[in-house]
């Protein structure tokens, strides 16, 4: 190629066609950039798909969580109904133990059914958790015995009155 020619290409033309022309490496060169350009590009994209990725799980888990402390809320809830159903039940039993009126019973013995529902639903709401469905059947297995003694109470004020 002549001056003259060259001189009318564009720079970047006019350094293709020489550079190409009088160096050998330069396909090579070439061929490494374009690699490497072409490695920058597979880099951004894994790059931009962990930006996408990782969200998505930390929302996955957050998930599992807000399930887990809903769960334990309503545990809580369910725990303190329970509470209510067992004093409600020794209020009646000892009121009747006291005057003798029937009256008493029948909002006791409603509170005892409640506590035997609630402990079941508390039961259920802690599946996963080996270590709370224990203690939950030691609270069971006291809540049993408390409701056995007021039935011992009531079964003896029936039988004897106070004395």
């Amino acid at each position: 190629m002549d001056r003259f020619t060259r001189d009318r290409l564009s720079p970047t033309t006019a350094l293709a066609s020489t550079s190409t022309a009088s160096d050998p490496l330069f396909g090579r060169k070439y061929d490494l950039l374009e690699r490497k350009i072409r490695a920058g590009f597979v880099f951004a994209l894994v790059c931009i798909g962990m930006v996408g990725i990782v969200p998505f799980f930390s929302v996955a888990q957050l998930q599992k969580e807000t399930a887990q402390i809903a769960r334990s809320y309503a545990a809580v809830a369910r725990a303190e109904s329970l509470l209510s159903c067992i004093t409600e039940a020794q209020n009646g039993y000892r009121a009747f133990a006291l005057t003798g009126d029937e009256s008493y019973l029948g909002p006791s013995d409603q509170a005892s059914q409640n506590a035997a529902l609630d402990v079941q639903r508390i039961r259920s709401l802690l599946l996963n958790d080996a270590e709370q469905q224990k203690r939950l059947s030691a609270i069971g297995t006291l809540i049993d015995a408390q409701l056995a003694f007021g039935s011992k109470v009531i079964t003896a004020r029936r039988q004897g009155g106070l004395e």
